[in-house]
């Protein structure tokens, strides 16, 4: 990965010398989300460094596929994942995107504005085919055991009214890469109150194919252990 990927400092490098009156940039890769966001907590990208910086100062464009936590869907048979997909297959190429003015031009935020409504809808119906023929979304993606894509079909299953997607962003932010939003998703939790610890065993079935009891599991031995009150649910 490291060979072949691409980092915001690569991508901040390489648009910094740019001089254009607009620019635009697609990122359709998993958790691209982060490219943009900042270890600061702050309102805005004002004076913090990399890439959602420069693209403030230069008032460019940008479209993730995903969160900072999600995975981006890739469908075989459509050739591309969803983002690219739609941007260019059906938003060009059909000019679906040219709905504002419908005057035959596609300007940037039609485009995106046609992107950021699609996409979903190609996702649900990927999700619904997928049940259709009884298998799971996230076996014939390759993404099963991956990322929550916090569609919250898993609520509505519960009957102790867990919060399955916070829960599901806790732990992948735990065990994954930052620790730190792991807490503030948790913040609030008590090991007393955690009803997965109670349940003897978990009737959600989730549509990626995620193992949700697992993961449950997880965070009730994080906030079981020692201090865990003190450095999970409560501001420090």
């Amino acid at each position: 990965m490291l060979a072949r990927g691409i980092s915001d400092q690569e991508l901040e490098a390489a648009f910094e010398p740019m001089d254009a009156g607009q620019i635009v940039l697609l990122i359709d890769a998993c958790n691209s989300g982060q490219a943009l966001e900042a270890e600061e907590k702050r309102r805005g990208p004002m004076n913090s460094k990399g890439l959602a910086q420069l693209a403030f100062e230069k008032g460019m464009y940008v479209l993730a596929a995903a969160q900072g936590y999600q995975a981006a869907l890739e469908v075989e048979k459509l050739g591309h994942g969803l983002l690219t997909y739609v941007l260019v297959e059906e938003g060009l190429k059909t000019a679906a995107a040219d709905t504002l003015r419908n005057d035959g031009n596609v300007d940037v935020r039609e485009w995106f504005d046609f992107a950021s409504a699609r996409v979903p809808q190609l996702q649900e119906e990927a999700i619904r085919a997928a049940a259709g023929r009884g298998v799971k979304l996230g076996e014939e993606l390759g993404l099963s055991g991956m990322y929550c894509q916090q569609c919250r079909r898993c609520l509505p299953q519960c009957p102790a009214g867990v919060d399955i997607p916070t829960l599901m962003r806790a732990s992948m932010y735990a065990f994954g890469y930052r620790p730190g939003k792991a807490r503030d998703a948790l913040r609030g939790w008590m090991p007393a109150d955690f009803a997965c610890t109670r349940c003897r065993e978990c009737g959600v079935r989730c549509a990626l194919g995620l193992d949700i009891r697992s993961k449950a599991a997880d965070i009730a031995r994080l906030l079981d252990n020692s201090g865990a009150a003190a450095s999970w649910g409560n501001p420090a």
